[in-house]
């Protein structure tokens, strides 16, 4: 559209807009906007947003969020002096070790499972593909329309 359509097309749209009456509100909307604004207001103070706290209990909870983060920072950056810094990597070696060698005849397992499936997947025709992807289809399509089933029975829409 060129700016002279796009002008005439916004005056058209401006004026039937324009001619069109006023909707008014239900009459029972503003009751119940009013009584949501009063619950609301009601509500104690630790359900209301924490800007609407008292101030002293907004300061205390502040206080104690720092402290118990700076604690855990603090204890966070001790742990290597604590422990030495090689003592660690090693530990965490020989846990990970340990805890590999436990599991390692499992990922073999799979592996090789994975091997042998990849070979059966490369030898298999485009056929054995579509086939199963009708059954699949076929399978969704029943899902739906069993569930659209239930739906209408358990709610009398049939």
């Amino acid at each position: 559209m060129n700016n002279a359509d796009e002008s005439k097309l916004e005056q058209v749209l401006h004026r039937e807009l324009r001619e069109l009456p006023d909707l008014r509100a239900p009459a029972t909307l503003a009751p119940r906007v009013l009584a949501a604004l009063a619950a609301r207001h009601r509500a104690p103070w630790w359900k209301k947003s924490w800007v609407d706290w008292p101030p002293g209990l907004r300061v205390a909870f502040l206080s104690l969020s720092l402290l118990v983060t700076g604690g855990l920072v603090y204890l966070g950056l001790q742990v290597p002096h604590v422990v030495g810094a090689t003592a660690l990597a090693g530990e965490v070696s020989a846990t990970f070790t340990g805890w590999y060698a436990s599991v390692e005849p499992y990922v073999s397992f799979v592996t090789r499972l994975t091997g042998a499936l990849e070979l059966v997947l490369k030898a298999a025709p485009a056929s054995l593909w579509w086939g199963l992807a009708a059954v699949v289809g076929l399978a969704y399509a029943t899902c739906i329309g069993l569930g659209t089933l239930g739906y209408r029975v358990a709610f009398n829409r049939m």
